[in-house]
């Protein structure tokens, strides 16, 4: 992780960088070939391969709060636009003779 740090901390710096460049693209491409990336996702706490479909951690969902209240809020407003059409449909119902 250190020699990754320094690698791209050398890539940021001004000057010359062709070298640097190389040995970049040449660690990219054998990475690449064992199903690897240099370049993390700056937002993600864990490394992972780009190439990969992620799939969401489903259990985890009750343990976090805002996922949690996100579905909750999803689930009652389905409630709520289920009781307003039903009432709807009872209050244009045509009046028995």
């Amino acid at each position: 992780m250190a020699a990754r740090a320094l690698l791209m901390h050398l890539k940021a710096m001004p000057g010359d960088r062709r070298a640097v460049d190389a040995l970049v693209a040449e660690i990219e491409i054998e990475m690449l070939a064992h199903h690897a990336a240099l370049t993390l996702c700056r937002y993600s706490d864990e490394p992972f391969n780009t190439g990969e479909i992620l799939w969401p951690h489903w259990r985890d969902i009750p343990r976090h709060a805002p996922t949690a209240l996100t579905f909750a809020a999803i689930l009652l407003a389905l409630g709520a636009a289920a009781t307003a059409l039903a009432r709807l449909a009872v209050a244009t119902r045509p009046a028995r003779s």
